[in-house]
């Protein structure tokens, strides 16, 4: 027996990769693993004890627990262990709602000592989220000025690496069981390519589910981002959200970068350099925590679980020299250690600017073949440079939102479509989410412009407003491919002109402004 997958990149295939394979039980009891925690003694504490909890003293467990712990040791500057629990009878079982709470006698510390904290124990998959171990400090009148906490979960084991052929394909032999196991390939990414992660037992994934606003202007924003879990809220481990421009992790520096930890009930602000932390609170306090591109009213912000969702209130403050336009990222990892991709679900605008509008550019891709099109003037230059054919200018696009004879304009996403290696682009937020949620067909670029919209919110066609032409959109036959023109002649197959071979003419999403001089391009250089 084998478990196989494939990497594939946009374009070709991704040779000799190292794809890290590892097992997480889904189902069934789970296996015996080692829990560690490791960090400094709290300046403060003379004493500490280990022990357990379920469903009680904390902010958000609440579920069956089956777990079984077989010794718990503390230890500090890698010296032998200070303190062992064998526990005699290490069993817990507990339903929903049942509590359970063990302290192990109290021992010595050392301020300021590393510690490591390590857990022998079995978890079963359906305890996650439940409980957790635990580490209480004593201070030297006995009080608790903080603990520290593993959460219930089933552990991650490694089943090793394999390197993808040359069609870009891997495999490993002898998986675990796929009813009890569910079995995770992650690729780390290179200067090429971004970082990915294929999961055999979707079944068990997190989801995102919306934004509120998805779009906005202005230095404060109170965001609700709602998040999902198919085993409940409470499998969610961290919801996250990231203010910039990119996501990759060599791009969130500079950003708004928030995490929310439903186990622990705190918001973490992530600092400047997109790593370390800037400051954590507690949803509902009276404190906010900053970095130099935002800052996080804690008062004003919450957190929510129903059933399956995880609602979740932002209140953010931008600093003056967080500027231009920023995308809303969205991500959510469970117990389990499975996370949705990054996905786009917004933008905002920091400052208020001038909106302006400027050339939509059209361009051939001779290697897909396919269209292709950009507000980006050095976009359209490099492409131009490494053998793209520049067809010119299809009309003008605006930079941002705003009103036009008292109607509001609206987002123009850009999807990658992995199937044919090209480019789609719509101005309905439902068809872009929709397509960005099929993670290995597509994936979201986010808002390359802003145009009036030809459809309006509520479904009717939207007045045109003066001086603006149609942006038509076609549809190839038999592939993923799509081509739009601002050319009523081409897309209509009228005064001679006519779509590009194999294109069938489907609708018009969106309406651009009139550029100066002839309205559309020619065809001539292409197919």
């Amino acid at each position: 027996m084998s478990l196989s997958g494939s990497a594939v990149p946009y374009v070709g295939y991704l040779l000799g990769a190292s794809i890290q394979l590892t097992s997480q039980p889904v189902s069934g009891s789970g296996t015996r693993a080692t829990y560690t925690m490791i960090g400094p003694v709290p300046p403060v504490a003379k004493k500490g004890l280990v022990g357990w909890r379920v469903n009680s003293e904390c902010y958000s467990c609440n579920g069956p627990s089956d777990v079984t712990i077989y010794s718990i040791q503390y230890g500090e500057n890698n010296q032998n262990p200070l303190f062992t629990l064998n526990p005699t009878n290490g069993n817990i079982t507990a339903q929903a709602g049942q509590t359970v709470g063990f302290n192990s006698d109290e021992f010595g510390v050392t301020a300021g000592a590393q510690f490591p904290l390590t857990v022998d124990a079995r978890v079963s998959p359906r305890s996650a989220g439940s409980g957790y171990f635990t580490l209480i400090w004593f201070d030297s009148g006995g009080n608790e000025p903080f603990r520290q906490t593993i959460m219930f979960q089933p552990q991650t084991q490694s089943l090793g690496t394999a390197t993808t052929d040359n069609t870009g394909s891997f495999s490993i032999n002898n998986p675990p069981d796929p009813t009890l196991y569910q079995v995770t390939a992650s690729y780390a990414g290179s200067s090429a390519q971004w970082p990915a992660q294929a999961i055999s037992n979707i079944s068990h994934l997190p989801a995102l589910v919306s934004l509120t606003p998805f779009q906005g202007t202005g230095p404060n924003a109170t965001l609700t981002l709602v998040y999902s879990h198919p085993s409940g809220w409470t499998a969610i481990q961290s919801a996250e959200f990231i203010i910039n421009p990119r996501w990759e992790p060599g791009s969130r520096g500079g950003g708004c970068y928030i995490k929310y930890a439903p186990g622990t009930g705190q918001f973490t602000l992530v600092a400047d350099d997109g790593q370390n932390v800037a400051g954590s609170a507690y949803a509902g306090w009276a404190t906010t925590i900053s970095n130099s591109q935002c800052t996080l009213n804690a008062a004003s912000s919450s957190a929510t679980g129903s059933g399956t969702t995880l609602t979740v209130v932002a209140a953010l403050t931008f600093s003056a020299s967080f500027t231009g336009q920023r995308h809303i990222w969205m991500q959510a990892t469970d117990v389990y250690n499975n996370s949705t991709n990054w996905l786009v679900y917004g933008v905002w605008f920091p400052t208020q600017t001038t909106v302006t509008a400027g050339p939509w550019y059209r361009i051939y891709d001779p290697f897909a073949p396919s269209y292709l099109y950009t507000s980006d003037q050095n976009e359209y230059n490099t492409l131009g440079a490494q053998g793209f054919v520049l067809q010119g200018t299809s009309g003008l696009v605006m930079n941002g939102p705003t009103t036009v004879s008292g109607i509001s304009n609206t987002a123009f996403y850009r999807v990658f479509v992995n199937s044919t290696s090209s480019h789609f682009w719509t101005s309905d937020r439902n068809e872009f989410l929709t397509l960005i949620n099929r993670q290995q067909a597509y994936v979201g670029e986010g808002v390359t412009a802003f145009v009036m919209p030809y459809i309006n919110a509520q479904g009717q066609i939207s007045p045109q407003v003066t001086n603006t032409i149609p942006f038509y959109r076609a549809v190839f036959t038999g592939a993923d491919l799509h081509f739009w023109t601002s050319d009523p002649h081409e897309f209509f197959g009228t005064n001679g002109e006519h779509l590009p071979t194999g294109y069938v003419g489907k609708a018009s999403p969106a309406t651009s402004f009139r550029r100066a001089g002839r309205n559309s391009v020619r065809n001539s250089a292409a197919p």
